[in-house]
This record gives C-alpha cells, sequence and structure tokens, in this order.
C-alpha cells in the first residue's frame, strides 16, 4: 500500500476536493490518503466556515482516509510556512510515500525547474538588485517579472496553485523529505474566482454563504453539503466579525512598537494597523483601511491573527512538533497504526494525550490552544470540543 498526503484548508470541501482524492486512487488502487488539514484558522487569516471535525468528517466520504490537523500558527502562516508545516507534518509520520499537490501547469517536471531556478544564486542575486531599484513593487510581481526577463516565462508564476506546489517542493528540499512529489492539474473555475461552478473554488462556496446561499448540491459532494447543512442548522457557523470589538481595542491600546515583532508585522504595518484602529469599529473596515499593493489583505488579516495571539516569527520558523488526529477510516486507522510506530511527532488522538507532551511540544501545543478559544468566540454555538470522528 503507498501512502499519499495532500495539505489542505477543505473550507469548505467541495467536487474539486473530490476529484483530486479521486485521481490519486485512480492512479493508485491500493493506496491512502492522508490529509494535513488546517484546523481552526486558514492561509487567509480567517476562521474556517466550519469547525476542524465537520470539515474531516466531509472529507472521509470524499476519498481522503485519515485527516491530521496543521495547528496553528502554521495554519496561518504565509506560503512559505504554511507548506513548510504541512510537509513536517507528512514528513514526521514517517510513513507516507509521495506529496500530491493541485497546479494549473499540471506537470510536475515543470515545477521543479521553476523551483531550482528561484532559489539559485543567479535568480536570488537578480531579484535582490530588482528590489533596490524597484522598492515598491509588490512582491509576487516583482519575482515574476525578474523571473520572465532572465528566462524568458513566467506564466508558472501567475497560478496561485503554481505558486504554492512550488513552496511545497522547496520545502520538500529543505526539509530532505523522502515522499516523492506528484501534481494533478487544478481543472474548473480559478482559485480565487467568485463563480459558482461545477468545480469552483473555495471562495466562491464561502462567499455565497456570506449571501444566504445555502443549496451548494452542484458544487459539493452530497455528504459534504449534508454536513454543511447540518453545521447551518446548528449556527456553527464561524466568521471573524464576532471579534470586531476585540480587535478593534486591542489595537487602540497596543504600542506599535511591541506588535512589530509578531508575524507578518513588519516594514511599518504595525503602524498602519494602530493608527486605522483609531478611526475604524470592524475587522472589515480595519483590513480595508490597511491593505495595499505591499499589504495585501490576506496578510493584514494573519497580521491581526498575530497580534491577537502573541504569535512571534520564531514560532512560526520552527517546524510543527505534534498534530492532532480529526478524522479516520479503516484504512486510515491502519495508516495510523503505522505512524505510531515510525512517527518523530507527537500524533494526538484526544485532548488528554497532550499531558505527556515534553516542554517543548507543549510550548507549540499551548499557543494553539490559544488559537483555538479564540476561534470558538467566532460563533455563538456551543464549541465542539470533541476526540476524531472515526468510521
Amino acid at each position: 500500500m503507498n501512502i499519499y498526503a495532500v495539505i489542505a484548508e477543505f473550507n469548505p470541501f467541495h467536487n474539486g476536493h473530490e476529484y483530486l482524492a479521486g485521481q490519486i486512487k485512480k492512479k493508485d488502487s491500493d493506496s491512502a490518503l492522508v490529509a494535513v488539514m488546517s484546523g481552526s484558522f486558514t492561509q487567509r487569516g480567517e476562521p474556517a466556515v466550519i469547525d476542524k471535525y465537520a470539515r474531516a468528517e466531509a472529507a472521509l466520504f470524499g476519498g481522503v482516509d485519515l485527516v491530521l490537523e496543521l495547528p496553528a500558527p502554521w495554519c496561518f502562516s504565509g506560503a512559505e510556512f504554511f507548506a513548510l508545516g504541512g510537509v513536517a507534518v507528512a514528513e514526521g509520520l514517517g510513513v507516507c510515500d509521495g506529496l500530491v499537490f493541485g497546479s494549473e501547469v499540471g506537470g510536475v517536471e515543470a515545477l521543479i525547474r521553476c523551483e531550482s531556478r528561484l532559489s539559485s544564486e543567479e535568480y536570488v542575486a537578480a531579484y535582490s538588485a530588482a528590489r533596490k531599484a524597484r522598492p515598491s513593487k509588490n512582491t509576487g510581481t516583482l519575482r515574476a517579472e525578474v523571473y520572465g526577463e532572465m528566462y524568458g516565462e513566467s506564466d508558472i508564476l501567475s497560478g496561485s496553485n503554481n505558486l504554492l506546489a512550488l513552496e511545497y517542493i522547496s520545502a520538500l528540499q529543505k526539509l530532505g523529505s523522502r515522499m516523492t512529489p506528484h501534481t494533478v492539474k487544478r481543472v474548473g473555475a480559478d482559485f480565487n474566482s467568485s463563480e459558482l461552478s461545477g468545480i469552483c473554488s473555495a471562495s466562491a462556496i464561502r462567499a455565497a454563504l456570506g449571501r444566504g446561499v445555502t443549496d451548494f448540491s452542484d458544487f459539493m459532494p452530497r455528504e459534504a453539503q449534508k454536513i454543511l447543512t447540518r453545521e447551518i442548522s446548528e449556527g456553527r457557523i464561524y466568521d471573524m466579525s464576532a471579534l470586531d470589538s476585540a480587535v478593534v481595542a486591542m489595537l487602540r491600546a497596543a504600542d506599535p512598537r511591541r506588535l512589530s515583532g509578531y508575524m507578518e508585522v513588519s516594514g511599518g504595518l504595525e503602524n498602519r494597523l494602530c493608527a486605522a484602529a483609531e478611526k475604524c469599529r470592524t475587522v472589515t473596515e480595519l483590513v480595508s483601511a490597511v491593505k495595499s499593493k505591499r499589504y495585501p489583505e490576506s496578510r493584514v488579516r494573519r497580521a491581526i491573527l498575530s497580534c491577537m495571539l502573541g504569535v512571534e516569527m520564531r514560532h512560526a520558523e520552527k517546524n510543527p512538533l505534534f498534530t492532532n488526529v480529526l478524522a479516520a477510516n479503516g484504512r486510515g486507522r491502519e495508516v495510523l497504526a503505522l505512524a505510531r510506530k515510525r512517527a518523530n511527532i507527537a500524533v494526538l488522538s484526544k485532548l488528554s494525550d497532550s499531558k505527556l507532551l515534553p516542554p517543548e511540544v507543549m510550548e507549540q501545543y499551548a499557543l494553539h490552544m490559544r488559537a483555538e478559544r479564540l476561534f470558538e468566540l467566532c460563533s455563538e454555538a456551543e464549541p465542539r470540543r470533541t476526540g476524531a470522528v472515526m468510521r
């Protein structure tokens, strides 16, 4: 049995996720699929729309065998640390043979070649010189421009999935991972598209949910739709707006100099956040006032979370030393049993397991639990504190 890992948010689980899982099983029918899934917050710096247990449950019905948690702060870090954290968890299990990810280009060789160029001394030197010459240029735009000037192509740096795929490949190399990279060509709507279609983005579903739409049966597997319907009926929809007063009050009382040490807060962003808080009353207003070409909305939101939770760069720069089991089916339990013999990270099945963690791991776990308590405030529903979903 080959064991493949994917790193995902499943926010929420939709037809595109089922397609990815299906492609893996189609290529290798005797395989197991492990998902390292963002916990309560996501890379956009927002709370997941439904909680991690519900999303993990939907993933089991959609072809995933074992769902493990990518804890905070990696789940709401920028692409580099999000990828490093996810790959570190998958590698730390000691059982995964391959890492699978979506991409617009659909060919792993092209991605490996691009990553090699980006990490080369010649490219790094050229980019550094361009940054000095064009200091106000957006990082992503400048990176693609320099790449195009040097290698005559830059389309590979324009797709959201391609960019994350490059980070996964980089993370595999940095960690000396034994996992082989595989990519599945993305089909359907663009990653950031707001259009609802057969295979649409999770962003489109969340946007429609915010408009009051509740029927996504054309865009989600049947069981995933049933789970989402259940969560809606129970009031278990999470939104950062519930923290409006807390965020504004925190920033109004903060010394910008103290904020500058937190993850994603640098280059004057701390001053912009505090100044905007004096005029704004909601997180949405705050983000709108602060975002710019230099500070994209997702970075501003991640910065706000870091300030709320006291997350420093040193926290994200370390690899995760633990993961939580969120869901498993029969085959997933087989993988889990094997991982417990080989893993070099702590694999926790229930809250009480944390009592046995050594101090270094406990420090990470404590930060993660602060994020969990903050997430619980993003909905009026009674928090679901439970163990893994087993099928």
